[in-house]
């Protein structure tokens, strides 16, 4: 299981950026993307080490993540909760640490 990080990721030069994962939940977040996209710009990972778990948006979202280059996994609507999603383990194993995120937050 991966370890869950702070906010931001650490600066240090000894830090290894290739096995951070970030997940992030999204529901209809096509009016929040840029700022979105921008913020995880910022922080320098790969598109592939960012995956968008997405509960069956129908405004673009998808389509929005996929030409990012993000991972993508939809999962139904009826199927989220706060919670849950929150702390599901997502499908990628190469990651060391983890960082789960809200687009509203």
């Amino acid at each position: 299981m991966a370890t869950t990080l702070g906010a931001c990721l650490p600066v240090d030069q000894g830090f290894d950026r290739s096995r951070v994962g970030v997940v992030i939940p999204t529901c209809n977040a096509r009016s929040q993307w840029t700022g979105l996209r921008e913020g995880l710009r910022i922080q320098g990972l790969p598109a592939n080490q960012i995956l968008i778990v997405d509960s069956s948006s129908n405004d673009g979202t998808c389509e929005l993540a996929k030409a990012e280059g993000y991972q993508f996994y939809r999962i139904e609507r009826r199927d989220f909760n706060h919670g849950g999603t929150r702390f599901w383990q997502p499908p990628i194993r190469w990651t060391n640490y983890c960082r789960r995120l809200r687009i509203d937050a």
